[in-house]
């Protein structure tokens, strides 16, 4: 036999014995028993109203914005359009691109061959 008592048995003997200390590990149960149920019923009310509200006000904002975005880029568009001097600029910077691009295109590819002097001519010399 041991020389020690059960700790838990020598705990729960004085514990029910004393009525003070049972009755608040009966109201903590309590407590504990209403956290339990308090929380269960935040969630529910969360998942099942604020969410989806909340979502709701932010998916009506985000069409807000967008429609407001639509609606400016359509009036700037109208207001180019009215703007000859902008159709002028915005072709010339277009052709001076696809001029400049056809240039490279055709050029640096053959002026390499050609010569014989490509880039990995350079490295073979050495």
């Amino acid at each position: 036999m041991p020389d020690h008592p059960n700790p838990h048995e020598f705990m729960n003997s004085s514990i029910l014995t004393d009525k003070r200390t049972a009755g608040l590990i009966h109201r903590v149960r309590e407590d504990v028993s209403h956290l339990r149920e308090d929380l269960s019923n935040l969630l529910s009310h969360t998942t099942s109203d604020t969410i989806p509200s909340r979502a709701r006000e932010i998916a009506g904002s985000a069409k807000q914005q967008i429609t407001t975005g639509t609606q400016y880029a359509a009036n700037r568009l109208r207001d180019l359009g009215s703007n000859r001097t902008a159709e002028w600029v915005g072709g010339a910077v277009l052709l001076g691109l696809l001029a400049a691009g056809a240039y490279a295109i055709t050029h640096n590819g053959h002026s390499s061959l050609k010569s014989g002097t490509g880039p990995l001519d350079e490295f073979e010399a050495s």
